[in-house]
């Protein structure tokens, strides 16, 4: 697409201009379409996708600048760059539905072009915790609780998998007796797996 790489040869034309103290906040890409010098923005803005674009470009940029979710910009001044990463972290997870901290590591690199460390992440995902935000089950797999429990079950089904080699792991044994009991009837009723249902029984304490 010649748009596109037009405005990949002169993306240091369009971001030089942005790094500047007034843009520090979060700024829309198609609001920052609009301020930026404007025959330089030209064929982006008669893009339908140009905003998309040029958040995109922002990705690959260089360390100065940060894209967050929702097609936001900012200059990373350490607070906003961590507040970005903060919301698209939490945003990733829930787009998931269950993942572990490489799962949304992976996520953010592909899906916003982060570059950042492994440890950064597990370390936002344990702050969540913490905060009673996320939940985290056996195997260092986490998940956004939903505001019902069939929420939260629609969560589980979109990667099973996980949750079950999280009920298999021998750290099932100390789970909460509110998430055990949910386990219990996702495996009863949405994932039927008898074998599941026994061992978190068990390790309960019931029959």
């Amino acid at each position: 697409n010649s748009v596109i790489g037009e405005a990949r040869q002169r993306r240091g034309d369009f971001f030089d201009s942005f790094i500047n103290p007034k843009h520090r906040l979060p700024v829309a890409a198609a609001a920052l379409l609009d301020e930026l010098n404007g025959d330089i923005t030209a064929p982006l803005r008669n893009h339908p996708r140009g905003s998309r674009i040029l958040w995109a470009l922002a990705r690959g940029y260089g360390d100065q600048i940060v894209a967050g979710t929702g097609e936001l910009l900012a200059i990373d001044t350490g607070d906003t760059g961590k507040a970005l990463l903060r919301d698209a972290i939490y945003k990733s997870l829930i787009e998931l539905g269950v993942a572990h901290p490489r799962d949304v590591h992976d996520h953010l690199r592909s899906e916003y072009g982060y570059s950042g460390q492994r440890s950064a992440v597990s370390g936002w995902l344990r702050r969540f915790l913490e905060e009673a935000r996320v939940q985290r089950l056996p195997n260092s797999t986490y998940y956004v609780p939903g505001d019902t429990r069939e929420k939260t079950f629609e969560r589980w089904t979109e990667r099973p998998d996980l949750v079950r080699r999280a009920a298999a792991h021998e750290d099932a044994t100390d789970l909460p007796e509110e998430v055990r009991a949910a386990m219990v009837e996702f495996f009863s009723e949405w994932d039927p797996r008898e074998e599941l249902v026994e061992a978190l029984r068990v390790g309960a304490g019931q029959q």
